[in-house]
């Protein structure tokens, strides 16, 4: 019987649900599709506290459907994945490093699910949430929950020694250059982010699909570098992956924990 097709999440809180079954979902398989959405919700909770809380965005509604139109863009993919059905070069290229998990970091894992998510999906995201000249007013509110991501990549980083226990060394020796050896860089990926919006927001529906097909082909060579880097870091990377925490479930509880612990406004 085929699988039906996929039913966006209408308001943030069915995202958060969402996201939350298939973190249960990871955890009772021990997979490791958990890895970036344990992040992810985190996110999405301190959204959804700066829109409760009225000061931290300009517009609530439109942050909200925003995080609503960003988020379905990961829900669909994941569940494409699941169901066998085609999806971006992005997110496949994420779903099989997952499929990796013994030979992978975990921030490999993380920055190959933040590669796609940012460098694809927040720029059509942003876009559909503000098409035309409109797209200019977003661009406070697009900076302000890229902050949010920003502090808890920073914090996971640091904090990651918990279930990696070399990663610590790992930063040390090579003092704040760890974005060039895992060829992924966050701020530009923001930055790249918000130039593809703007292109895409005054293009017609033809156009948008030219610009959307190119950039996921970007997108696919910025994650394959992430995947694949350089022989001397694999060998890094295999004696860093040693010593890593090998339990999903214990992966994704203690992600939550440091994500909550990091994630906040500017």
């Amino acid at each position: 019987m085929p699988q039906p097709d996929f039913t966006p999440a209408r308001t943030i809180d069915e995202v958060i649900a969402r996201l939350q079954n298939i973190l249960d979902a990871a955890i009772q398989e021990n997979s490791a599709d958990g890895i970036f959405p344990a992040l992810y919700l985190v996110v999405t909770e301190k959204v959804k506290e700066g829109i409760e809380r009225g000061d931290v965005f300009q517009d609530n509604d439109r942050m909200e459907k925003l995080d609503v139109i960003f988020a379905n863009r990961y829900l669909e993919a994941y569940e494409n994945h699941r169901a066998g059905r085609k999806t971006t070069r992005s997110w496949s290229l994420a779903f099989q490093a997952n499929a990796r998990f013994r030979r992978l970091l975990i921030l490999q894992l993380l920055l190959l699910g933040i590669n796609a998510h940012i460098n694809l999906d927040l720029g059509i995201a942003a876009a559909e949430t503000a098409p035309g000249p409109d797209i200019d007013d977003l661009e406070q509110d697009f900076n302000t929950i890229n902050a949010i991501l920003a502090s808890l990549i920073d914090g996971v980083k640091r904090d990651l020694v918990k279930l990696s226990p070399r990663f610590g060394g790992f930063l040390r020796f090579f003092q704040g250059k760890e974005d060039a050896l895992l060829n992924f860089s966050l701020r530009k990926a923001r930055e790249a982010a918000w130039k593809f919006a703007r292109e895409l927001a005054p293009a017609d529906a033809n156009e948008r699909k030219k610009h959307i097909r190119r950039r996921d082909r970007a997108t696919v060579a910025i994650g394959t570098l992430v995947r694949f880097p350089a022989p001397l870091i694999r060998i890094l990377i295999w004696w860093l992956k040693l010593r890593e925490e090998k339990s999903i479930p214990v992966i994704v509880n203690e992600l939550r924990v440091i994500g909550q612990a990091n994630a906040r406004f500017k």
